[in-house]
């Protein structure tokens, strides 16, 4: 728990003198010439009571003044986000990427398992910024729109597959112009997209060049990775990157494909631009309702025999 306006503790100090002000004229008693005869006098329940009424008021103007400095818990901790970078990835999933030409230690995997692999560790590194994925074969399909949850993005790599789509074929153009109308809405500081293929383009109704200038159009920036020992069309790839204001990479290894994401995503940074706040649960009221119970009370007891004793 903490308080909101902790300064108005020091009104705590006030509380002595109004005590004070309010009982302690009561404290000079009736006068007696002897009081030896009185020592035998058992003291009454009354007597051996009477200061519970000073504390009781000492007590309810304390709570007061808690209750004055607003107590409260804090519930939740909350994240207000401007939009940073957002980046849809654009991955090839035609029939060629199932080719074993890359190496995880001694084992041989496919093209599509080494940039799963690579991609997971990406989104990861890139908890501030909305991703997307975008498969495509002889047509594009959104496979996650932009999300902050990466942690579900992920979980739909696991699904991507060689021949995931029918008709095996490479529509380059047709999945970047997906990939940037799920760009064209974005208010991001940088929109951003990363295409990954092993093939040329040899479906689709929209031309890679096309693509790449309606990118620029619409301010969103690509970068283009081939991934093969030998890249079908490097010159094509490297050509589009080169229109939309990207770069163009090659990764003929599992080692060149983790420094070309690495690359990608030290280049693709931007300020953070994010207001974190805080629920909290008011808590002063528990401390007004006991001031105001204890004054109460106090006024009960003074109409008692406590509040007519010296």
């Amino acid at each position: 728990m903490e308080l909101r306006y902790p300064a108005a503790l020091a009104l705590l100090l006030l509380v002595p003198v109004l005590v004070r002000w309010k009982y302690g004229r009561r404290t000079q008693g009736a006068a007696f010439s002897d009081v030896a005869s009185l020592a035998g006098v058992p003291r009454s329940w009354a007597s051996l009571c009477r200061h519970l009424l000073p504390l009781a008021y000492a007590l309810a103007l304390g709570a007061l003044v808690v209750a004055l400095a607003r107590p409260r818990a804090p519930l939740a901790a909350a994240v207000s986000r401007q939009p940073v970078v957002d980046i849809m990835l654009a991955v090839d999933v035609s029939g060629s990427m199932k080719t074993e030409d890359f190496l995880r230690g001694e084992t041989r995997i496919s093209r599509l398992n080494a940039a799963v692999g690579v991609l997971r560790d990406f989104i990861a590194a890139r908890r501030e910024d909305r991703i997307g994925v975008v498969v495509f074969a002889a047509f594009p399909y959104t496979l996650a729109p932009l999300t902050l949850d990466h942690d579900w993005l992920s979980a739909q790599l696991e699904r991507l597959a060689p021949d995931m789509l029918p008709y095996d074929s490479t529509a380059i153009g047709s999945a970047l112009g997906c990939a940037v109308n799920r760009l064209r809405r974005s208010e991001a500081t940088s929109k951003v997209v990363i295409l990954l293929s092993d093939g040329r383009n040899n479906a689709g109704q929209l031309s890679p060049q096309d693509a790449a200038q309606a990118a620029r159009a619409l301010g969103v920036r690509v970068h283009t990775v081939g991934i093969a020992t030998a890249p079908a069309d490097s010159d094509s790839l490297w050509s589009l990157a080169q229109v939309a204001g990207g770069r163009h990479f090659e990764a003929a290894d599992l080692a060149a494909l983790r420094g070309v994401y690495r690359e990608l995503d030290r280049m693709e940074r931007t300020d953070v631009d994010v207001r974190r706040y805080t629920r909290y649960e008011e808590r002063f009221g528990w401390f007004a309702a006991l001031a105001v119970l204890l004054l109460v009370a106090e006024k009960g007891l003074s109409f008692s025999r406590l509040g007519v004793l010296p």
